[in-house]
């Protein structure tokens, strides 16, 4: 019993080093703040609709015209996760984003 217990404990030993170095090594894709808000917004625009494929072909359009990949958003959710505040900043900047987007068509 000692020896599974010992097994189990080394293979948790030997797996957080992999998967902190699996965070950091994604570190790189992380997109700036303000090009974030950007993309969000603009995805959130595209909307999911009845028509998933058309939806997706839409947001993969939009990610293409901002120079952005999927995996870049996904290492920026997963960077903002780590931290609520950083949400927070993102979240506020975002609504800031689309009322001033608002305004300036017209739309209320």
């Amino acid at each position: 019993m000692n020896t599974h217990r010992l097994f189990a404990f080394a293979v948790i030993l030997g797996l957080i080093p992999l998967i902190l170095l699996s965070c950091r090594n994604n570190n790189h894709l992380v997109l700036k703040e303000d090009k974030f808000v950007s993309v969000y917004v603009q995805l959130s625009r595209v909307g999911s609709g009845s028509d998933s494929l058309l939806a997706r072909h839409r947001a993969d359009s939009v990610l293409q015209q901002a120079g952005v990949t999927r995996e870049q958003m996904q290492a920026t959710v997963l960077w903002l996760n780590r931290d609520v505040t950083r949400w927070k900043r993102v979240f506020d900047e975002i609504g800031q984003t689309m009322r001033d987007s608002m305004e300036t068509t017209g739309f209320r």
